[in-house]
């Protein structure tokens, strides 16, 4: 038989105080926060991207010249004064309510201008302030027309009918097609105007001054057209710019044939 041995050197050994000591002073090593994600989140509340990250969302709006839209919002109570004048000496009633037409063609021209060129507006509002804008250049040309042919023919109704038919056509190619190019759309609204040209010789005999005075506004409407489609000149980039000219130019066109008319139904 095998001897049973004692086990005793299988006994705890005593911890001694040192031993104790020792264990409690002895530190465990720390965990290190990890540095990259601090980093990522310092950057990421950094003013400087905030303010990118608007600016690439938001892209800053061109400054306008200061004279933007001022020359057609100034020149809208004129034209209301000048329309109301010719509606009261108007001889007919025919005439008067021809006068209305160009009155109130001109009115939305000039207005719808000025308010659309005065501000900046949102996206979606400058969309339908730029549709009403461009559209209106054709109505106003036709309702141009309208009292001068009245006025100088004795039957105006070929000419209005090619000339209202070709505002509503060039009205409707604008709403569908509005960022058409302006080499495309500007030599349309030329054409609607040159139409008078024909019946020049036709108006002479009646009233040779408004004949001139429409030739005369017939002309700044083209230089203006001109101004606009080549973006020139441009006399002072930060007060009058290119639009500025062509702003101008459409006033004196519209005044020229407003004393076209006053002479063509009083001459």
């Amino acid at each position: 038989m095998i001897p049973r041995v004692p086990l005793t050197f299988l006994k705890e050994v005593p911890v001694t105080e040192h031993a104790r000591a020792s264990q409690r002073t002895t530190k465990r090593p720390r965990r290190v926060a990890p540095v990259i994600p601090d980093v990522l989140e310092t950057v990421a509340r950094s003013p400087f991207l905030h303010k990118l990250g608007s600016t690439l969302a938001h892209p800053p709006v061109p400054r306008k010249p200061s004279w933007r839209g001022w020359i057609h919002a100034g020149f809208t109570p004129i034209a209301f004064v000048m329309v109301l004048v010719a509606m009261i000496l108007a001889p007919t009633v025919e005439l008067r309510v021809a006068c209305a037409v160009f009155g109130v063609t001109g009115l939305l021209l000039f207005g719808v201008s000025g308010i659309y060129h005065r501000s900046y507006w949102s996206p979606r509002v400058t969309a339908v302030l730029r549709r009403l804008d461009h559209t209106n250049i054709a109505l106003l040309i036709a309702g141009t027309y309208t009292p001068a042919a009245i006025a100088l023919m004795p039957d105006p109704t070929i000419l209005l009918s090619i000339i209202w038919g070709s505002a509503i056509g060039l009205v409707a190619f604008r709403l569908v097609w509005m960022n058409a190019p302006r080499w495309l759309y500007t030599p349309l609204y030329v054409v609607m105007g040159c139409i008078a040209v024909a019946y020049l010789p036709q108006f002479w005999p009646v009233q040779p001054v408004a004949t001139i005075m429409l030739a005369v506004g017939g002309l700044a409407y083209i230089a203006g057209a001109v101004t606009y489609a080549l973006k020139w000149p441009i006399l002072a980039p930060r007060t009058f710019g290119f639009h500025e000219v062509f702003h101008t130019w459409t006033v004196v066109g519209f005044i020229c044939h407003y004393i076209a008319i006053m002479f063509a139904m009083l001459g």
